[in-house]
């Protein structure tokens, strides 16, 4: 196999993996929100479920003697189940939608406060001489305020000073 060839297939790959990535992050993302709303919203979420019970028990088959005892009434409940189910899954649909526009547009203003805080910081900071200038300031008054502190504890000590 060439080098480019290798290289080709090096590069698919780690495609591949980087998006094996996202999906696995994107599932836990979605998983973290289920759980979410099912603390949020224990009613709502215990409907759905009993709803989904619903329908997947309607999808399995029906025996001849449940057909005899209670088919007619049981279509009944089954269709009424079926609209609850539809119902719930509408309104569901709405929470979801509501709660991702909200998620979006507090994404949407904490990036614009963090491009502001970046534009501030940026304005302050100073570039080129003014940087130099201010750094230089900066290292002298810091090396006098560090002779000062030496020049005071040495009077202190009486350095130099013999005791005879």
């Amino acid at each position: 196999m060439s080098a480019e060839a290798r290289r080709r297939v090096h590069a698919a790959r780690m495609r591949a993996i980087d998006a094996q990535h996202r999906v696995e992050q994107e599932m836990s993302r979605r998983s973290a929100q289920a759980r979410e709303f099912a603390n949020d919203q224990p009613l709502l979420a215990g409907a759905l479920a009993m709803a989904v019970g619903a329908a997947i028990g309607a999808a399995l088959p029906r025996t001849r003697m449940e057909n005899e005892a209670v088919g007619e009434y049981r279509d009944q409940l089954m269709d009424e189940a079926d609209r609850v189910f539809r119902e719930e899954a509408e309104k569901l649909r709405h929470v979801a939608q509501a709660a991702v526009s909200e998620g979006q547009d507090i994404a949407e203003e904490k990036m614009d406060q963090a491009k502001e805080a970046v534009d501030s910081a940026k304005e302050q900071v100073p570039h080129g001489k003014e940087a130099v200038d201010k750094t230089e300031k900066e290292a002298k008054t810091a090396g006098n305020r560090v002779a000062e502190a030496a020049q005071e504890e040495a009077e202190r000590q009486n350095l130099g000073r013999t005791s005879h």
